[in-house]
């Protein structure tokens, strides 16, 4: 099973605290717009593929108003 790493980019009105403190992630880095980006580690081919963007957000506990985009990496 093959895996891959997302970076997502989260809206500036993301919140971030809320998700570093419910856990959702583990870190996260602010980018000179003001924009956030999280990376996820280790996810799943087939839940990529199966998933739209907006379930795929939800699938990671991040809500979907905040995502602006979501980007494969690489292979892990």
């Amino acid at each position: 099973m093959e895996t891959l790493n997302l970076r997502i980019t989260l809206d500036s009105e993301t919140p971030i605290d809320d998700y570093l403190e419910d856990g959702l992630i583990d870190e996260y880095f602010t980018q000179d717009d003001g924009t956030y980006q999280v990376i996820i580690k280790d996810v799943d081919e087939v839940l990529i593929e199966s998933l739209n963007p907006d379930e795929l957000s939800g699938f990671f506990g991040l809500d979907s108003e905040f995502v602006i985009a979501i980007q494969v990496l690489e292979f892990a």
